[in-house]
């Protein structure tokens, strides 16, 4: 079976507070395609958490990278969590900075 990717979901009593979608990379790793937190939410660790989910099950499948194009805006966020900065692309939406981290 192929694989096309994942979607992560975080909620709480039925409420979705986050969702990232993870896709698979022709090298056999993996980009972060996006990450949502519910605006109400910010500041309370969920997108952190849910990037570790994220770097963790990667691991377990033998993965040994997780790739992201970040926003300038919150480059610090995942600077935070540990990624490196690759460099800047250029996207329909504007300029990414093109961020890894190993999952050890």
């Amino acid at each position: 079976m192929k694989d096309e990717g994942y979607v992560y979901i975080a909620e709480q009593a039925g409420v979705i507070l986050a969702f990232s979608v993870v896709l698979p990379l022709s090298d056999g790793n993996a980009e972060l395609d996006g990450l949502f937190v519910e605006p109400t939410t910010w500041y309370q660790g969920i997108g952190k958490q849910l990037v570790q989910t994220v770097l963790n099950n990667l691991h377990t499948k033998g993965k040994t990278s997780l790739r992201v194009l970040s926003n300038p805006q919150v480059e610090g966020f995942y600077i935070a969590l540990g990624f490196e900065r690759l460099g800047e692309e250029y996207t329909q939406l504007g300029t990414a900075i093109c961020m890894i981290k190993y999952t050890q």
